[in-house]
């Protein structure tokens, strides 16, 4: 094995291989002093096309590289190139490779021969030997210079170090060499990664530290991530992946702070930190400053967390609530049956639990795991099918701390309310009290011939997600119909699997009842730049293929192949057994303001239930009603306020929040509209008499909170000067 170094850039040959990307600046020297190699591998993320070019041009022979590389290749410099795709272990003139895929996008080679690693030409592995630190410390490397994520850092460590008992060690990669911070990383209490997000990803000297962390050495150290970004935050949940396959234990979804942190972003920094602290060293936290709503999804949480558990938004779009206030307690014998497995169910038991800390509580549920984050299965789908438990609700202990009793794998035949017992598919029954019924919905299934062919699949569980990711090696080309927030998202998805994605919808407009016509088109567009071509107004024939499905065919003739459909048009209410009960079912069961059906003693909240003829299927909607139906099984008269509730989606290299009413009711509407010529984002609201009644932010949403709060109070056009306008 030989080593060169030229420029600063280091390459390493073996016989006729030659290993590295170099600036096309270098080019020329660099070919001209490697061996007569015709042999190229390309091992970081980022290739120059014009090297590659360069060295076809004067070499011939062949590339060698991980897909992500090849296909950015190919699409800068066309296809035919003489390429061959390293994906799985492959030993190539002696070297091993493996392949270690970047999440949400990119990968590169891990190189060795005879065990030494030659990873990019660099230079080869010496025992490290972890730092010792007299007080135990967290470390935190991070990249300075961009955004604001050395200002974030100091805070945070800052945070760290108040705590007492832990210290804060900070690192900037922009000023070493990322490999001089292993030692330290290895000998720490906690890991902390800043990184800001370049062109959708973590800085280049972060993903070169991830790459040469040992994973054995690091395997079950204390970790997570943060970041300053301008207009994406990718970067940070992309580090907490990788942090993941090292085998770290990550306590959360990370902390951003997004544009020039002010005086409450720099708080929340310092929080984050004392946080951090806290959980690593297993205490309360002190600073715990109470409940907070999330405006993107409509989570409540403890601030504490720093993000929000259910979509990962930082604090900057949360707003402060009162904990829910408890009207009655009273410790009993009844029995509380709860049927359901999301986030109403849980809720439901939650809330009767803080009012009847002694009656018995069941849970049963179909699905086979515990209660999950739902709305992160379409957005994050590499995450939610590869980490076990990433998008668990409470922790298994918590059940049990609580006292409720979860069973799964269980669906509920019928219930009988006269003598109030129910009946399960296992075959057992038993008697309740009081009955509530947060049974869900499953993924309406449209009328398409072949629509119940092997590869189409709809996205409403864990199973349909891990279905997917476990077939992704054979997958090339999927169809998405319906252009909804959750079919753009799982396109999104899918996309970032280097799969060819088609989106079909069958309304002449893509998410027409959240958005209107102007920023459906500014959506529709992002997602053609990102690859993705959607199609409006169509009519589908038929889901072609034998067993396997093989395209989509459309009434004019229009034929997309795919080996994978995934259908997302909308949702039915799951009512068969409450109907066969008595309960009054419409659409889906009709409850009162209190969660109650038209029968004694059984309730029914979160996606089966409408409440004056309303069901959006909404997590936030499914979570307050969850807490209503239980607060009032237990004997706590509390009612159901309906709020409006903001559509909010990120994903096609863009993000868009929407609320209230876009100028498609009775009367006239003013608009008005902002627009910035450099990014394409923009901002529309819609007034009436004066007031404000919608809007929409698309590229840019940092005033997420400031337009919610302004649509619920209906503020005056005069109010929103410096705010909005």
């Amino acid at each position: 094995m030989e080593r060169k170094q030229l420029g600063g850039v280091s390459y390493a040959v073996h016989e006729n291989l030659l290993l590295d990307t170099v600036p096309f600046a270098l080019a020329e020297s660099w070919l001209e002093s490697a061996p007569k190699a015709d042999t190229l591998v390309l091992c970081g993320p980022n290739p120059y096309p014009k090297t590659v070019k360069l060295f076809l041009e004067k070499r011939g022979g062949r590339v060698y590289a991980p897909h992500y590389t090849a296909y950015t290749l190919e699409g800068i410099l066309g296809k035919g190139l003489p390429l061959t795709l390293i994906r799985e272990k492959k030993v190539l003139s002696g070297l091993s490779f493996q392949v270690v895929t970047r999440p949400g996008g990119g990968s590169f080679l891990e190189a060795s021969m005879a065990g030494e690693s030659v990873y990019s030409g660099l230079a080869e592995n010496t025992p490290i030997v972890p730092r010792s630190f007299d007080t135990p410390t967290v470390v935190i490397p991070y990249v300075s210079g961009c955004d604001y994520t050395e200002t974030v850092a100091e805070e945070i460590a800052r945070g760290i170090r108040e705590v007492g008992g832990l210290d804060a060690l900070l690192l900037d990669l922009a000023a070493m060499d990322p490999r001089n911070a292993i030692p330290a990383l290895l000998g720490s209490a906690g890991i902390l990664i800043g990184t800001p997000t370049l062109d959708g990803d973590a800085a280049e000297k972060v993903w070169e530290l991830l790459t040469h962390l040992p994973r054995s050495a690091s395997r079950g150290k204390f970790a997570s991530a943060f970041g300053a970004y301008t207009w994406n935050g990718d970067a940070v949940p992309h580090v907490l992946e990788r942090l993941r396959q090292l085998g770290m234990d990550v306590i959360d979804g990370g902390y951003t702070v997004q544009f020039r942190p002010d005086a409450a972003a720099l708080k929340a920094s310092y929080e984050y930190g004392w946080h951090y602290a806290c959980k690593l060293l297993g205490i309360p936290n002190t600073h715990e400053s109470g409940l907070v709503k999330c405006l993107v999804c409509g989570e409540i949480f403890d601030a504490a967390l720093g993000v929000c558990p259910v979509c990962g938004v930082g604090l900057d779009k949360c707003v402060p609530v009162e904990e829910e206030a408890v009207g009655i307690k009273r410790d009993t014998d009844r029995n509380y049956l709860i049927i359901g497995g999301g986030t109403a169910a849980l809720n439901a038991a939650e809330a009767i639990r803080r009012r009847d800390a002694t009656g018995t509580i069941r849970m049963i549920s179909r699905e086979p795991e515990a209660p999950i984050n739902r709305p992160m299965l379409s957005k994050d789908m590499v995450l939610a099918a590869r980490v076990e438990g990433s998008l668990s609700i409470k922790d298994p202990q918590w059940y049990e701390e609580k006292g409720i009793e979860l069973t799964l794998n269980t669906a509920l035949v019928s219930f009988d309310p006269a003598a109030k017992t129910a009946l399960f598919s296992d075959g057992s029954t038993l008697p309740y009290d009081r009955l509530i019924l947060a049974t869900g919905a499953e993924c309406f299934l449209p009328p398409i011939p072949g629509i119940r062919r092997e590869g189409v699949v709809s996205i409403r569980h864990l199973g349909d997600v891990k279905k997917i990711w476990e077939k992704r090696g054979k997958l090339k080309k999927a169809v998405v119909i319906g252009g909804g927030v959750l079919g753009l998202e799982a396109a999104s998805e899918l996309k970032k699997m280097r799969l060819d994605v088609t989106v079909l919808e069958l309304a002449p407009r893509i998410m027409a009842r959240q958005l209107d016509d102007a920023t459906g088109d500014a959506l529709m567009a992002a997602a053609l730049a990102f690859g993705v071509p959607i199609h409006t107004g169509v009519s589908i024939t038929e889901i072609t293929g034998d067993e396997d499905v093989t395209g989509v065919t459309l009434a004019d003739g229009r034929r997309f192949d795919a080996d994978l459909v995934v259908i997302s048009c909308g949702n039915r209410a799951n009512t068969e057994a409450a109907e066969a009960a008595g309960v009054l079912v419409p659409r889906a069961i009709q409850v009162s303001s209190r969660m109650e059906t038209n029968l004694p003693d059984v309730y029914a909240c979160g996606d089966c239930a409408q409440v004056d003829g309303v069901n959006l299927q909404l997590w936030a909607e499914a979570s307050e009603q969850g807490r209503v139906a239980g607060a009032n099984a237990a004997g706590d008269p509390v009612r159901y306020l309906p709020r409006i509730l903001g559509t909010s989606f990120e994903g096609m290299n863009t993000r868009l929040f929407a609320i209230g009413d876009l100028g498609k009711g009775q009367g006239d509407y003013k608009l008005v509209e902002y627009r910035d010529g450099v990014d394409g984002s923009f901002r529309r609201f819609w007034f009436q008499s004066g007031k404000i009644t919608g809007g929409v932010l698309f590229g840019d949403t940092e005033k997420v909170p400031e337009l919610t709060g302004a649509v619920e109070r209906k503020k005056r056009y005069i109010e929103l000067k410096g705010q909005l306008l």
